[in-house]
């Protein structure tokens, strides 16, 4: 549990804190340095968080998730939605309903490196 962590988070290139999108990368995020376990390579999330921890899609999710492909992006992780896109080229996209669930399919099985040395 990160309950009883100090967690701080520093958002690069003008990020706003108020963009619900960046709630699911960085719980994925937290969650991947705290477990020691990496995020999968070519992974994008976008998703905002309730407190429960299920997950509620986004505006313009279609957008984010085309300039995510031409960025070279090959996975994308968002939350379930009536108004999912459609295929999307060279990204696979899941589909999920709770971080829970967000976190069995984006954090690899084995531990990372602990970034020292």
């Amino acid at each position: 549990t990160l309950a009883p962590h100090d967690l701080y988070a520093s958002l690069p290139g003008g990020a706003s804190v108020e963009e619900p999108a960046l709630d699911l990368p960085l719980a994925l995020a937290l969650v991947s340095s705290h477990r020691d376990r990496p995020v999968r390579p070519g992974l994008v999330a976008c998703g905002e968080v309730s407190l429960l921890g299920e997950l509620r899609p986004v505006r313009g999710l279609e957008r984010r998730l085309r300039e995510a492909a031409r960025l070279g992006f090959t996975e994308a992780i968002v939350p379930v939605t009536d108004a999912l896109p459609g295929r999307i080229e060279r990204l696979g996209v899941t589909a999920v309903r709770t971080v829970r669930e967000a976190l069995e399919r984006a954090l690899l099985s084995g531990p990372g490196t602990s970034g020292e040395g």
